[in-house]
């Protein structure tokens, strides 16, 4: 649950248009408590900031240490204790997020806050489900889609106007179904429930991204790029989006600009996954 929430973290700073955000694949390659070795983190990802934090969950709640260093030197420039139970985990993700970027940029427009930051579910348990399904889901194991899918329509069960659930479990179901070898009757059942997602959250980035793979499959690429242009709009630091985008590119036959756009992604998440290129 600790590694979903940071990444969760990692996706509320990205919303905010004045840093740019290394993605998660890249960030999280790296654990260290040594300056020499956080200057090396800071060459490695071409950061010119680190965000360093602890979290440790108790039964209800989490409690969570964050730093702010200089790359270059590892001086910390911030650092603050953050406990929650609750859904004032929620409250604390935004908060944290904020307070990071605010230390970075010396005014913050609050409406760009309030835009950032996503609903979150109505239930506690969801979301800890949603964040047990990501695991799964990036696993390798034989039944981990299947576990995966079935986790995140537990959390549907549990707060049905959870977009990200439902986002996730079309994708589980497309990846389950083999992208675009999967049935007519299913891809339209899941773009129809990955639609739902972004009619419950327009803001949501990931939303968009998750129908767009599923249009993609089911070779509505029009519709695909739409999608993915609104995600890229609502997150410009995705890397996944805009690796996404450059297959989609790719596939309609815009090489130049399919190249572009995985050029870009690979410099925001320099330790991309293989599925990139």
């Amino acid at each position: 649950m600790v590694d979903g929430f940071a990444e969760d973290i990692v996706n509320a700073l990205a919303r905010f248009g004045t840093v740019v955000v290394q993605a998660r694949n890249s960030g999280f390659a790296f654990v260290s408590d040594s300056a020499s070795d956080w200057r090396a983190v800071g060459d490695s990802l071409g950061a010119t900031y680190l965000v360093r934090g602890r979290a440790t969950t108790r039964t209800g709640g989490m409690r969570v240490t964050v730093s702010l260093m200089t790359a270059s030197t590892g001086e910390v420039l911030w650092s603050d204790t953050f406990s929650a139970s609750g859904g004032q985990i929620f409250e604390m993700q935004e908060e944290i997020a904020s307070r990071v970027v605010n230390r970075l940029v010396a005014r913050l427009d609050d409406a760009g806050v309030k835009q950032a930051t996503p609903k979150p579910p109505d239930s506690l348990a969801a979301y800890e489900l949603l964040l047990r399904g990501l695991a799964r889901l990036r696993g390798y194991g034989d039944d981990d889609n299947q576990a995966a899918r079935d986790l995140f329509q537990a959390a549907v069960d549990k707060d049905p106007t959870y977009a990200l659930a439902h986002s996730y479990a079309a994708l589980a179901d497309l990846i389950i179904g083999g992208y675009a070898e999967a049935s007519p009757a299913l891809l339209a059942s899941l773009i129809d429930r990955a639609e739902c997602a972004v009619t419950l959250a327009p803001e949501e980035p990931r939303c968009h991204r998750v129908l767009a793979q599923a249009l993609i499959s089911a070779r509505r690429f029009e519709a695909a790029e739409h999608h993915l242009q609104r995600a890229f709009d609502l997150n410009p630091y995705d890397a996944d989006t805009i690796a996404q985008m450059g297959y989609l590119l790719t596939m309609r036959g815009r090489p130049l600009e399919a190249l572009a756009a995985i050029d870009s992604a690979i410099r925001i998440n320099p330790i991309h996954p293989d599925w990139y290129l």
